[in-house]
């Protein structure tokens, strides 16, 4: 059996192919040197259940899905910014809702919503916590003196 590595191209293109030890990889690299003396696996034989045009393998997939990253990290999807700071945007909205009804229709509510949601925003790590954790206090705050008041 032939070791994993990099061997000429069994189609016959100039590049290198990567043999993984029992199969050819569509990764493919310009040669760097002239090799002789080595062994070149076997061409394998076709595969009649991979769709093939004028002998070459049509890929459904994306064949480097699973190619190594080669030290990097793997990317992550963006998020968006809602979901990144979901907690925050949800005491802000809360404390927002608390001083409008507070101010706009002189009905004062005591809760401590937006401060959970500032608590929970601090536990998942949003950068966003500390803003909604001031929000959450002055809201209470505010709610408290216009009691007072």
């Amino acid at each position: 059996m032939v070791e994993a590595g990099w061997y000429p191209d069994p189609a016959g293109s100039p590049d290198e192919r990567w043999w993984d030890g029992t199969r050819w990889s569509p990764q493919t690299r310009p040669s760097s040197t002239v090799r002789t003396g080595y062994a070149t696996p076997a061409a394998p034989q076709p595969d009649y259940q991979t769709p093939q045009v004028y002998g070459q393998p049509v890929y459904t997939q994306n064949p480097y899905q699973n190619s190594p990253s080669y030290g990097f990290p793997a990317s992550q999807p963006q998020l968006s910014f809602y979901r990144r700071n979901r907690y925050s945007v949800m005491a802000l909205g809360f404390a927002f809702l608390y001083l409008v009804l507070a101010f706009g229709a002189h009905f004062v509510v005591i809760g401590i919503v937006p401060v959970l949601m500032a608590f929970r925003a601090f536990r998942a790590g949003e950068r966003m916590a500390p803003l909604a954790a001031v929000a959450g206090g002055l809201a209470i705050l505010i709610g408290l003196l216009s009691l007072v008041g």
